[in-house]
């Protein structure tokens, strides 16, 4: 997963992230607000948490054959049916 800056549109607006890899690519780290649950397969992050009083939001993170940083996320509202609520791309900032 690429390390660094991002810059990028999405569906809810203009947004960026900082990613670092830390020790040695052991830990990534994602700066935000908050706390998530977080998993990491294949090169797929996938992150959730709760956002009362709408649900559960998941978000799916990877990159894409231009090596561009995607990132979809979905909201489950009645425990059952997942919907798609949010979608961005974004390009590595290269200082």
């Amino acid at each position: 997963m690429g390390m660094g800056e991002g810059n990028g549109e999405g569906g809810a607006g203009v947004g960026g992230h900082r990613v670092e890899s830390r020790l040695d690519g052991m830990v990534l780290v994602v700066e935000g607000l908050g706390t998530a649950d977080l998993t990491v397969e294949d090169g797929v992050v996938v992150w959730g948490m709760s956002v009362r009083p709408y649900g559960t939001a998941r978000y799916t993170i990877r990159l894409n054959d231009q090596g561009q940083w995607t990132e979809i996320g979905v909201i489950n509202r009645d425990g059952a049916v997942w919907a798609p609520f949010f979608e961005m791309t974004l390009d590595r900032v290269v200082e």
